[in-house]
């Protein structure tokens, strides 16, 4: 067991969040103070032009739960009005911002890039498989740019498949993470982000194979983007979907002392063992894996919060006394590693702890886990069950 003096994890202060001339750092120890940059961003004002309310018919249902982005707080806007059919079921389905498995299927993401067109709608194209970012203005090609990387497959930067919108537009933004600065920046879903050749505080550009978090395409191709592009406009993300195994599982499990217990095949969504699979129980801190998803899809990660340590509420490895500020990147950590209940009520609290709940159950229901609910962001209330 850790004790209080362990430093494996550390909270960054506001000093060590400023650029620095150390590259590839992702989390910063000691470095140089410099004044963090003035940003040009194009401002939610422009939201309201782009795209007209939508009419729903059927909601997709899915289950399988990814590395979701983060979603800044912003103007809610309707998805565009089209009718796409699902292959799977041939009915009609409501489009809704957010990852979508069903984008990974190559018709159902044909289908609405194609009625995008015929409906004269400006929205980006991001395909991991041509591995091409293309913009759409009024339903015609004006940006079809090569990418010259994905983000980290698996990180909070990997972008899936779904139906997302712009949520900033910045000309030179920079990562306290990465330590680098982003040009010509258009982000979507928080932290998703198309990008040019990342750059160090210095002006150097980075390596070929330096890995970035987002999706990198060349200085010419996202100025020429970022001219363009307004907030509020769709991105349609398209990531095929990995193939999936027909192997029976036949396995006998006998000794397990828990009271509860599942082993699957995350990759093919099969089920080898379980115990009471349809019994409703407390999951205590299980309960943090959705306060993380949350996170990443409501919260900046490079962003700060305030911190006033909850008094209702204790972890195991207090970490927040006498903190004034911490990088959400930073509760994240000791939310997952140290099951930090602080952490918890800390994130919940910045975006607003009884809206944030409701994000936790809304999110329990988009993915297919009807049978689960969420009363608090730590796992510590009995009504946390699934």
């Amino acid at each position: 067991m850790r004790d209080k003096a362990d430093k494996s994890v550390r909270l960054l202060s506001l000093k060590d969040d400023q650029p620095n001339e150390l590259r590839g750092v992702l989390i910063p120890r000691s470095v140089r103070e410099k004044q963090q940059p003035s940003r040009v961003k194009k401002t939610l004002a422009t939201t309201a032009k782009v795209i007209a309310p939508l009419t729903a018919v059927v909601a997709l249902a899915f289950v399988a739960v990814s590395s979701y982005g983060l979603v800044t707080a912003k103007q809610q806007v309707a998805t565009p009005t089209v009718t796409i059919i699902d292959p799977d079921t041939s009915k009609e389905v409501t489009l809704s911002y957010g990852p979508q498995a069903a984008f990974s299927q190559e018709i159902f993401f044909n289908q609405t890039r194609d009625a995008f067109i015929d409906k004269g709608i400006s929205f980006i194209e991001v395909d991991f498989e041509t591995k091409l970012v293309r913009y759409f203005k009024d339903g015609v090609l004006v940006v079809n740019a090569p990418v010259l990387s994905f983000g980290q497959e698996g990180s909070w930067w990997d972008s899936p498949s779904g139906l997302y919108e712009v949520d900033a537009i910045e000309e030179r933004d920079f990562s306290s993470l990465a330590q680098v600065y982003f040009p010509w920046t258009v982000t979507f879903e928080g932290n998703y982000a198309i990008h040019g050749v990342p750059e160090y505080p210095g002006g150097k550009a980075v390596a070929d194979d330096f890995v970035s978090g987002g999706i990198r395409i060349s200085n010419e191709d996202s100025k020429k983007l970022f001219e363009q592009i307004e907030v509020g406009v769709p991105v349609l993300v398209y990531k095929r979907a990995p193939e999936k195994d027909h192997f029976v599982y036949a396995a006998e499990v006998s000794g397990v002392s828990a009271p509860h217990y599942l082993i699957a095949d995350i990759d093919s969504g099969t089920i080898i063992a379980a115990s009471d699979l349809h019994t409703t129980v407390p999951i205590a801190s299980v309960t943090k894996l959705m306060t993380a998803v949350v996170t990443s899809e409501k919260l900046d990660l490079d962003s700060r919060i305030q911190v006033t340590s909850p008094n209702f509420v204790q972890s195991l490895i207090p970490r927040l006394q006498d903190r004034t500020s911490a990088s959400v990147y930073s509760l994240m950590q000791i939310l997952l590693v140290e099951s930090s209940n602080e952490a918890a009520e800390v994130i919940a609290g910045e975006y607003g702890r009884d809206k944030f709940i409701a994000e936790m159950n809304s999110k329990a229901k988009q993915i297919g886990m009807l049978e689960s609910a969420f009363v608090d962001p730590s796992g510590l209330g009995n009504g946390n069950t699934s």
